[in-house]
């Protein structure tokens, strides 16, 4: 090998060897997290699901048993005009699913939609319920129907409320592969750790999720904020970016044999209405109800309107 072959060879490896290593040598910055249980409040349950533990709350003692299943980046605390409006006829339960809110974050294992419906039965199975009607919204849609395909004889009924997975998203395909290589993995972990720094960049997309901006009160921006500043939570991003290439339902929805309600704001703009169809097309059992002048959260700025369809179609379940 000539030097000017050498020189020019050296010149490419050096610095690739260089950004391959320098994520390594950066010791990470892990100053002011919390811990979950340190923001635990009174009314927080804890329960083993499949060795970690999952948040939960629980209000009503009797009807229907309902399960609230938040959506991404998102938490319990999403169902706050819900919870207590359906308790009066029905026990229902709000749950965190893993990585989210102030259930536990593991640094491995699945992370996968699949995988969080095999949390939720788990999670059933320790509480002891039999039986159960299920809202997903969002991230959380796409859970309700692998559980109600995966388990059907633990799923009464599904409400899906603006429900994900009707399209797929190609370029998270791309991104979950070179979240297998660990030098590309390790500099998406800094990446994630600056913007999860900044309380800006964090809230910035939040009002594009409602019709009304004004309906995000700054409380609410401050409880979702809460549980990205806990310890694993880059972690588990990074373990959910890796399995996001099985967001996409594909034929999933076919296997659904229990009744659904799909609840749908017509000015969503983070997954548009005219997703709709594919659910009202697929799932055998199906009512549609597309909300006017609602956004991507109906359930909070239509929170009457959704409350009595939840409570009508609950009525009806066979549980």
């Amino acid at each position: 090998m000539t030097y000017r072959r050498l020189a020019k060879y050296l010149a490419v490896a050096v610095p690739l060897t260089a950004l391959a290593l320098i994520p390594y040598l950066v010791p990470p910055r892990r100053k002011h997290l919390r811990y979950t249980h340190e923001l635990a409040s009174p009314d927080d349950r804890f329960v083993e699901v499949d060795g970690f533990k999952m948040r939960y709350r629980v209000k009503g003692e009797r009807g229907t048993p309902i399960i609230l299943i938040h959506g991404f980046a998102s938490s319990i605390v999403t169902w706050y005009r819900n919870m207590d409006v359906l308790a009066r006829e029905h026990r229902v339960y709000a749950i965190d699913l893993k990585g989210w809110g102030l259930s536990d974050k593991p640094s491995e294992g699945d992370y996968s939609l699949l995988a969080q419906a095999h949390h939720l039965r788990a999670f059933m199975d320790a509480l002891g319920i039999e039986r159960a009607l299920l809202v997903g919204h969002s991230m959380g849609g796409t859970i309700a129907v692998h559980m109600a395909a995966e388990y059907r004889e633990r799923v009464c009924g599904i409400v899906l409320v603006d429900p994900a997975g009707a399209r797929g998203f190609p370029y998270l395909g791309l991104v979950s592969r070179l979240m297998d290589l660990p030098p590309l993995r390790r500099w998406a972990w800094f990446a994630t750790h600056y913007v999860l720094s900044n309380e800006g960049l964090l809230t910035r997309n939040m009002p594009r999720a409602y019709f009304d901006p004004g309906q995000l009160s700054d409380e609410m921006k401050q409880a979702l904020l809460q549980p990205f500043r806990t310890h694993g939570f880059i972690d588990a991003m990074m373990n959910l970016t890796r399995d996001a290439r099985f967001t996409r339902l594909n034929g999933r929805a076919s296997l659904v044999q229990c009744p659904a309600l799909v609840i749908w704001g017509e000015a969503d703009r983070v997954l548009p209405a005219s997703d709709a169809p594919y659910f009202s097309s697929n799932l055998r059992d199906c009512k549609l109800v597309v909300l006017p002048e609602a956004g991507h959260l109906p359930h909070e700025e239509k929170a009457d309107e959704v409350n009595r369809l939840i409570e009508q179609f609950a009525q009806k379940a066979d549980c």
